[in-house]
């Protein structure tokens, strides 16, 4: 009996993209030095969403499907009243948005007198993926990795490398990007994130886990790029450690191994805003073991 490939099968289906619909913000939980309550703090940051979902807009326009976690450090003076901030995270324009944001906010007056320093993680996501429509089916991106075993962090090959091309100016090419670089100029090699085999204590398969984390795969991947930045040569491998609780959120994140606290910051902070299905019961802990790589020295040219 002849075969059809199955190449063929997947082109002959017909996939259409449907505009971003709804980019959001999931706001982590802020950490604040001194007396003041980060859930105060939460609420005041939380009631300018719509401010800081124009300055995403901002960054879309540009850079379409882009997903970042953009952790806001600022500081809140024995007034209430923001005294210095930065957010760096998505491109600069709008960087300097989210500042000028929450440089406006007034806060409540911290309680000892003393000025408070702040943290507060900020997941940026564009909205409703590509809409594939396979044999009359229709259904999302996210569904299509689940029928397909998960082409973007495939859990039959949980040690295949995520690389991440770069960009004018040192920043991830979103997903479908087109370099506008002149005729003759070369992109800069692409550094390699290699996830490990997770070690779980607790409930949940670890198929499971590996994906909902390599979906995260980018975006942990932009953390060792900012870390590469100013650490030209930075490799090794980070251990990221995280319990998930009953909801499936995750209520511990840590990251350590790499000796670099910004990487590994910016890593704990995605896996925090990571929601992961619920447990069958108690929580699950996990190490994960992430190793990431600088792009191969340039070949000689052949004599």
């Amino acid at each position: 009996m002849r075969r059809t490939p199955f190449a063929l099968l997947v082109f002959a289906s017909t996939a259409t993209a449907t505009p971003v619909a709804n980019p959001s913000i999931a706001f982590g939980t802020p950490t604040t030095s001194g007396a003041l309550d980060p859930g105060a703090v939460a609420t005041v940051v939380k009631a300018s969403t719509d401010r800081l979902l124009a300055c995403y807009r901002r960054a879309l326009t540009k850079f379409p499907g882009l997903t970042a976690v953009v952790t806001a450090t600022f500081t809140i003076g024995s007034d209430g009243k923001v005294a210095k901030a930065s957010a760096p995270g998505l491109d600069p324009a709008a960087d300097a948005c989210v500042v000028a944001t929450i440089t406006t906010l007034v806060f409540g007056k911290p309680t000892d007198g003393q000025p408070s320093d702040v943290q507060f993680p900020l997941s940026f996501d564009p909205g409703r993926p590509p809409t594939a429509t396979i044999t009359g089916a229709s259904v999302t991106g996210r569904d299509l990795e689940e029928v397909l075993g998960g082409l973007i962090g495939n859990d039959h090959e949980p040690h295949a490398p995520i690389t991440s091309p770069r960009i004018p100016g040192g920043r991830l090419a979103p997903l479908g990007h087109r370099s506008s670089s002149k005729a003759g100029s070369e992109p800069g090699p692409a550094r390699a994130t290699k996830f490990g085999e997770p070690a779980i204590k607790g409930e949940l398969d670890g198929a499971i886990v590996r994906r909902y984390v390599r979906r995260n795969g980018q975006s942990i991947t932009t953390c060792y790029e900012k870390g590469l930045d100013s650490k030209p040569g930075l490799a090794g491998t980070l251990i990221a450690a995280f319990t998930i609780d009953v909801d499936g959120k995750v209520s511990a994140s840590t990251a350590t191994g790499l000796k670099n606290p910004g990487v590994e910051a910016c890593v704990a902070d995605l896996i925090r805003a990571t929601a992961f299905p619920k447990p069958p019961r108690g929580d699950v802990q996990v190490r994960y073991p992430i190793t990431f790589a600088p792009p191969p020295p340039p070949a000689r040219p052949s004599p």
